[in-house]
Order: structure tokens, then sequence, then C-alpha cells
């Protein structure tokens, strides 16, 4: 997605006019609209105002959102990697603590 998409989207996704939008980067509504139509790009200072206040970083308002199904992968590899790297002993003990958070997440 375009950062005038993105940025339309997260205004929607909070339910907020662009009014209210521009507010929080210290802007008019009208700003916002041409955020949103692409005729003009935030500056960064009104990024990172907006990442701020939403609590995400200003990459997720540039880029988009980071795909949840992406990030979980890139996780999942990550532990296989640190895994992959321990003594057997080791092994053995990640996988029973593994398993005691199983089990303590079961019974909740």
């Amino acid at each position: 997605m375009s950062i005038s998409e993105n940025i339309k989207s997260l205004r929607a996704q909070h339910g907020m006019s662009q009014d209210e939008f521009g507010k929080i980067a210290g802007l008019t509504g009208k700003a916002v609209s041409t955020w949103e139509n692409g005729t003009k790009e935030p500056r960064l200072g009104a990024i990172q105002k907006l990442a701020d206040y939403f609590h995400i970083s200003k990459s997720e308002i540039i880029e988009g959102p980071v795909e949840k199904e992406k990030s979980a992968a890139i996780s999942d590899e990550l532990i296989l990697q640190l895994y992959n790297k321990l003594t057997d002993e080791n092994k053995q003990k990640i996988l029973e603590l593994a398993r005691l958070y199983v089990d303590g997440q079961e019974q909740k």
C-alpha cells in the first residue's frame, strides 16, 4: 500500500475525521486530505507525531503494517535457528520448559 492509503486506513480504523487526525500532527484536515489523495506526502515530523500517538512505528505509516503471517514466520525461523545452535542437553531443557508453558496455558 502507498503512504496515502496507509494514512487513510489508519484514520478510518480509529474512526477519526480528517480534522481530528490532522490535530494529532499539529495540522489541518485539509493537510490530511492532501496526504490521502496523494497530492502531498506528510513530513517526517508529522509522521513521528502520528506514530507516537498510535503507538506504532513510522515504517508502519510509510510502508504499511507488517503482515502477521510474515512476522510469525520470521519468529518461527529465528526460534529454529537459535534452537539448532544449542547443545543436545540444552535442547532437552528447552523442550521441557516449553512443555511447562504449554501445560500452563491449557489450564487457564
